[in-house]
């Protein structure tokens, strides 16, 4: 279990990969930051990972009635609770 210092690190470093400031990190958040960002640096992979999960849960599933969106529960998730920003 995170410490609440790490939990609010975390949640800076999603407000800041969160460009529209809307709370979710949607496809065109994570696309811009896949064009400005090197895909082979830390944060460039973390980038990679997100989009894989969201196009998996949304593009490439069966259901089109459930559409997960990358709040910042479901992106410490697919981090496994860290990230290499803090």
């Amino acid at each position: 279990m995170l410490d609440e210092e790490k939990i609010t690190q975390n949640r800076t470093c999603f407000r800041i990969l969160d460009i529209d400031g809307d709370g979710i990190l949607n496809i065109v958040n994570l696309l811009h930051l896949y064009k400005n960002i090197p895909p082979k640096s830390q944060i460039g992979l973390e980038i990679v990972k997100v989009i894989s999960y969201l196009l998996e849960k949304n593009l490439y599933s069966k259901s089109l009635m459930t559409r997960t969106e990358i709040t910042f529960d479901v992106f410490m998730k697919i981090l496994n609770q860290k990230t290499c920003l803090v």
